[in-house]
């Protein structure tokens, strides 16, 4: 499954993309929280989130699936998706974005557009009833892209960030009409 928007070609992950998710993962972790926060607390994080190890178990299992955006051939961002999660409060299908990441030098390039375009039709493809993403509460860039797509928040809950303890909203997108 591919999709193209523009200069962006998406696929969808298999095994063979372990190590292509694990730099991925953590450079652009790196570039969105490394002005916010202490390299202690980042660097535990992302040795733990993407090792090798961690990425291959994630890739294994039935209910997670990732994708890469290329831009011109150059890997430019990621998505991982987790299905049929359960949320307080709504009821049907829900699929979680649990990470989009866009590498900075393709920021304003449309790769996050499309890599959640990506998601919107495989959720509406597989029947799912809500897209359910969580979101640092001090992302105002990231809150309003999830607004233009017609998210909305739901509710708030803690991320532990090694010492930091930041707070999020969770928002979800009603796919249902």
């Amino acid at each position: 499954m591919s999709s193209h928007s523009g200069h962006v070609k998406l696929i969808t992950c298999a095994e063979k993309h372990v190590a292509l998710l694990s730099e991925l993962g953590a450079k652009t972790f790196e570039e969105a929280f490394s002005p916010y926060h202490p390299a202690s607390d980042l660097e535990k994080y992302i040795s733990e989130t993407y090792q090798l190890d961690q990425i291959r178990y994630n890739l294994r299992k039935p209910d997670v699936q990732y994708a890469v955006a290329y831009y011109d051939y150059e890997d430019a961002g990621y998505v991982k998706l987790i299905k049929d999660v359960e949320v307080e409060g709504l009821t049907g299908r829900i699929l979680e974005i649990e990470k989009i990441y866009v590498r900075q030098a393709f920021k304003g390039r449309k790769v996050g557009a499309a890599l959640m375009q990506y998601v919107i039709h495989e959720a509406v493809r597989n029947g799912y009833s809500w897209l359910y993403l969580g979101v640092w509460q001090e992302n105002t860039r990231a809150i309003s892209f999830y607004e233009q797509f017609g998210f909305k928040k739901h509710s708030t809950r803690k991320f532990q960030l090694g010492k930091t303890v930041c707070d999020d909203f969770l928002m979800v997108k009603d796919l249902r009409n």
